[in-house]
């Protein structure tokens, strides 16, 4: 059986790191990127330690900022030579910033990485896969795409367009190798440190909880897929509610 490898961009906290170690114990070899590399080393060190968790995988680091695209796309580049090969591609590097006053610098920040660092990694990713012939990316959008409020204007709205953007990179490469497949992972509220700070989490789940319905996700090859499900449902519902009577839902909005 040919041996699996995958990157996961953002892999430091949170999802990409939880996914991680779900990857590694589906047998696959990782190369993962974060901008805290002690951090990175640590996970390193956890997943390449017998007995640990995963325990006895080979894994792969490099330390990465997704904003700083040129050099985060070359980066990717060294990353997957030091590979030999890769299998897929997952893009969890994203932030969340809030702020009750309009500010240029935190909605430059949420821009900066959750819609240009994206893009380069998913850039990077597809003329690699093109290359390749075959391979599978997946992106982590939100179910904030959905929605909207005035604590953060930038963080739905980048989510919005990562959706759509991978709805239109999946047409084009379906027409040019469609043997490479985009999946678009829509969370809702996942226990991580970005979400610390909100109060009413429905459907919260864990971490690793996420990982493991994004793998069935990944092995079915699913074009999208909500997680948990029942967040998805809600925040469609609600996002009509918002569509048809703004005035008054809005007031619930934060």
């Amino acid at each position: 059986m040919k041996f699996k490898k995958a990157i996961i961009i953002g892999a430091t906290s949170g999802i990409g790191k939880a996914l991680a170690f779900k990857l590694a114990r589906e047998g696959y070899a990782l190369g993962l990127t974060g901008r805290r590399g002690g951090l990175l080393q640590e996970l390193q060190c956890a997943l390449i330690q017998p007995g640990v968790d995963a325990g006895g995988v080979v894994v792969s680091i490099k330390e990465m900022d997704v904003a700083k695209t040129e050099e985060a796309q070359q980066l990717f580049k060294e990353l997957v030579a030091e590979m030999g090969e890769v299998d897929l591609v997952v893009i969890c590097a994203g932030v969340g910033l809030s702020s009750t006053r309009p500010s240029w610098q935190i909605d430059r920040k949420v821009i900066e990485v959750n819609v240009l660092g994206f893009v380069a990694m998913m850039t990077a990713a597809a003329e690699y896969f093109c290359k390749k012939g075959n391979g599978h990316i997946v992106g982590i959008s939100s179910v904030a795409a959905f929605l909207y409020h005035g604590s953060s204007s930038a963080y739905p709205a980048s989510k919005a367009f990562v959706m759509n953007y991978m709805k239109g990179l999946r047409l084009k490469l379906k027409r040019i190798q469609p043997k490479i497949y985009i999946t678009d992972i829509r969370p809702g509220y996942v226990d991580t440190p970005m979400v610390e700070h909100i109060k009413f989490k429905p459907f919260l789940i864990t971490a690793e909880k996420a990982a493991d319905l994004i793998y069935k996700a990944i092995t079915k090859k699913k074009r999208s897929a909500y997680v948990p499900w029942r967040t998805g449902v809600a925040a469609n519902f609600y996002g009509f509610l918002l569509r048809v009577w703004p005035d008054f839902f809005e007031r619930f909005l934060k």
